[in-house]
């Protein structure tokens, strides 16, 4: 996957339908460029309140991986390209949905970060980072809008195993084989959440992703962190 340099190549790869995509690895490769570019230079305004991201999900389905653990997670939509999506688990930026391939997909925002005049505000988790831009919108009567704006978090940008799903009971010996190497690891464990290196995440967020986050050793996401 071609390397995303500017909003409107952003633009084009949300655009794609990826029906020919059939692989965790074909996944990986989009989903790392995409990451990237979003959490290096993408906020979100509310009025004049901006939101800086610095952890997402990402997700994709079509009629060839519906029956896929990693795939078959993806809420069903019939969004238009860069369409902000609200589910039962959050908010996502959408990839353009196809009916004939069934292709749809999105990115989870799971944590932003709210600057303020007196310090940076961590807001944790995809259903707070939903209430929080819908609330804002009602208060300040307009709509979220997604802008091209460089991040001033100079951290690495890492990716992980998303939060309730590679996490979950059904991935657990897929989890032990990824650490003993028996398996080629990059078609057998999605890597597909993403986040910003050195946040300062609350104490209250137990699925922090963050390599450092040391609290539950049995199942830190950190544990799986690589940098991309």
């Amino acid at each position: 996957m071609e390397e995303i340099k500017s909003y409107t190549d952003f633009q084009r790869v949300l655009n794609r339908t990826y029906e020919n995509h059939n692989t965790i690895d074909e996944f990986q490769k989009l989903f790392d460029s995409i990451a990237k570019y979003v959490l290096s230079n993408l906020v979100i305004k509310v009025g004049k309140t901006t939101y800086i991201p610095v952890e997402i999900e990402l997700y994709y389905r079509h009629s060839k991986i519906d029956n896929k653990e990693s795939f078959k997670r993806t809420y069903n939509r019939d969004c238009q390209a860069e369409e902000l999506f609200l589910h039962y688990s959050g908010l996502d930026i959408c990839f353009v949905s196809d009916k004939n391939t069934k292709c749809c997909g999105g990115i989870l925002i799971r944590s932003l970060i709210k600057p303020t005049q007196q310090e940076q505000k961590v807001i944790p988790g995809p259903l707070r980072c939903a209430n929080e831009l819908l609330n804002n919108c009602f208060k300040q009567k307009t709509l979220p809008k997604i802008s091209v704006e460089k991040n001033d978090i100079k951290k690495g940008i890492y990716k992980t195993i998303r939060q309730g799903i590679e996490t979950g009971e059904k991935f657990k010996q897929i989890r032990k084989d990824y650490f003993t190497h028996r398996k080629h690891t990059s078609q057998i464990l999605p890597l597909f959440a993403y986040y910003i290196e050195g946040t300062d995440w609350p104490n209250d967020y137990s699925a922090n992703p963050s390599i450092n986050y040391k609290k539950d050793k049995t199942e830190t996401r950190g544990k799986y962190s690589k940098p991309i």
